[in-house]
């Protein structure tokens, strides 16, 4: 994904500037209330130059949106390794890498993620095509070679993936806002975080309830 051709006119160190300030002030403030009196601030340059080079605010902000999602697939695909064939390893493996993204660059993963909840309807058609775009991709990446077969009879794959799915990244958005406002960026926190994902994962495995326990009796559901 790229900005206006027109940057390339500008030096590099002037365009990352007005990145980094761009960035900061969405992933802090989100859309609506991000102020471009802010941002032109901190990069150091005039309001007319920002306008001339984005356009608007709107320009802005889907400029560092792409550069937020471009560094977040480039780490996924550098550091993903051969991952495991089993569902929920894999899943694991994959949560495990956003959360040490998270404390690597948490202004650059808020960027991407909570900032698309804050954003007038015009700018809803960009976002989902860019969501469109970058989760085929990543999927292709992670269902090629997964297997499925170690899922409980009656069990629909894709169901059981969305529910893990939904139990990391709440564990990650977690992580994500404990560790925002220290000054590690919550790096000493990762280790517990790690471990609380694996926590959950032999929970998920396992379940949470003996197969001879009332309540699954009661369910009917015994699973031998």
């Amino acid at each position: 994904m790229e900005g206006p051709d027109r940057l390339t006119r500008l030096p590099e160190d002037k365009r990352q500037k007005i990145l980094d300030a761009a960035i900061r002030e969405f992933a802090e403030n989100g859309f609506e209330k991000a102020s471009t009196n802010n941002i032109v601030k901190e990069a150091g340059i005039a309001k007319g130059l920002l306008f001339h080079y984005f356009g608007s605010k709107k320009g802005l902000y889907l400029y560092a949106l792409d550069c937020s999602i471009d560094y977040q697939l480039d780490y996924f695909l550098r550091n993903l390794g051969e991952l495991p064939s089993d569902l929920l390893d894999r899943l694991m493996t994959w949560g495990t890498l956003k959360v040490k993204m998270l404390s690597e660059n948490p202004l650059m993963y808020k960027m991407g993620a909570a900032t698309m909840q804050d954003v007038p309807e015009d700018v809803k058609p960009d976002l989902a095509a860019r969501y469109t775009q970058v989760s085929e991709r990543l999927m292709a990446i992670f269902l090629k070679g997964v297997d499925f077969s170690g899922l409980r009879k009656g069990v629909d794959p894709q169901k059981a993936m969305r529910f893990i799915l939904l139990t990391l990244n709440a564990v990650s958005e977690k992580f994500l806002e404990t560790s925002r406002t220290r000054p590690d960026k919550g790096l000493a926190d990762l280790p517990a975080a790690l471990k609380e994902m694996d926590e959950y994962k032999e929970m998920l495995r396992y379940g949470l309830y003996r197969q001879d326990s009332p309540a699954a009796r009661q369910s009917g559901k015994i699973v031998r």
